[in-house]
């Protein structure tokens, strides 16, 4: 937290180094919004719209309220998720509709690594370092195979790191333990749907 309030200070390398090491989960959040359809038709890349959302953060990030690393990248994501959102409206007016794509998490202990948001250690081994990237694609994938809200619960859960609370605003949910059990059935047919990559990989 020290970096995000040198940063707060108007410390401008502080800022560009905290940005960078949000940079590839962010960039990992706006890949699963966007799915294949909106890459494809609408030319974008996921780095498009992560740079978009850096871009609008940089003149905003000295007057938020930020307690914890995980509210930096909440708030980044939900700056990206309106980025995502006015791109669909833009290709969606010159073509047809686009169904917006949300989002993840796996409760098997060995894939708790593939959503840790945290940077990578520089002395990871590259073999490591590789097997975890295939394997964090493989989970990405997935997640596009899933119904909207259970992407959409996970996204916001796992890759954006909200609170309960915030979750169960965001999807509409009676309460948090609703949110919970919704998000417990996405988690199970991820699952599912990993199976046969995970037993191709080892896992």
């Amino acid at each position: 937290m020290i970096l995000a309030q040198r940063a707060q200070k108007g410390d401008e390398q502080a800022l560009n180094e905290l940005f960078r090491r949000y940079q590839e989960p962010l960039r990992r959040i706006v890949r699963i919004r966007m799915g294949a359809h909106l890459r494809r038709q609408g030319g974008l890349e996921s780095m498009d719209i992560v740079q978009q959302t850096l871009a609008k953060a940089y003149t905003k990030f000295e007057h938020v309220e930020i307690r914890t690393p995980q509210a930096i990248l909440a708030w980044l994501a939900k700056i990206a998720e309106r980025q995502v959102r006015d791109a669909n409206d833009h290709m969606s007016a010159s073509k047809r509709d686009y169904r917006r794509t949300g989002a993840l998490q796996f409760s098997e202990d060995s894939l708790d690594s593939v959503f840790d948001m945290e940077p990578e250690a520089n002395g990871s081994l590259p073999d490591e370092s590789a097997e975890r990237e295939e394997l964090r694609r493989v989970v990405d994938d997935a997640m596009l195979e899933l119904r909207d809200d259970y992407r959409e619960i996970i996204l916001l859960r796992d890759y954006a790191q909200a609170d309960w609370q915030t979750i169960a605003d965001e999807v509409d949910a009676p309460n948090v333990r609703a949110a919970q059990a919704t998000y417990r059935r996405a988690k199970s047919k991820l699952g599912t749907l990993l199976e046969p990559w995970l037993d191709r990989l080892g896992y």
